[in-house]
């Protein structure tokens, strides 16, 4: 007989059938939902009938309630319940994870701008500005062609915009 059991009920495979390995949460939590729920008939039983709920009335709960089909459900609220906790930890860390994220890529930045003189740095600041006017290039390109070789804004629109409205 397993410690903490009384009379001659058999040993419960409940814990097996929920729980797949020593570091399955998931299923370590199905089956305090399971014992949570068995408790609770047990409390409720009690408190309607004025009596503790028989050995085999409590078995038959804990057979019906350790089916595959209970299995299922007690480990879908299980996630919900993962769920519900990561989402508020990560609301309420979410800031300072934030801040923390920003401080070290300034820093990175920072440190690695710092080392950038001399040669190094006007290659550095040279390729940046070729890169960038590369993009404007390709990106004037493709607004052209996309436009069969039209302005994008036909020019009587243009001139009929005020001058602090006009595009460009």
């Amino acid at each position: 007989m397993l410690p903490g059991r009384r009379g001659n009920s058999a040993f419960s495979h409940a814990y097996s059938r929920f729980v797949s390995e020593k570091d399955d949460l998931i299923g370590l939590i199905a089956y305090a939902l399971f014992k949570a729920a068995k408790v609770e008939k047990c409390r409720k039983h009690r408190q309607d009938a004025g009596s503790d709920l028989s050995k085999d009335a409590a078995r038959n709960w804990s057979d019906e309630h350790s089916s595959d089909y209970y299995v299922e459900l007690y480990k879908n609220q299980a996630i919900k319940l993962i769920g519900n906790y990561t989402k508020i930890v990560l609301d309420r860390e979410e800031p300072r994870m934030r801040n923390e994220i920003l401080q070290a890529g300034l820093s990175s930045v920072t440190s690695t701008l710092s080392g950038l003189t001399g040669l190094r740095g006007l290659v550095a600041n040279v390729g940046t500005g070729l890169a960038a006017s590369i993009i404007f290039i390709v990106v004037g390109y493709v607004i052209v062609v996309a436009n069969q070789g039209k302005p994008p804004w036909p020019l009587s629109e243009i001139q009929s915009l005020p001058v602090n409205q006009r595009p460009g």
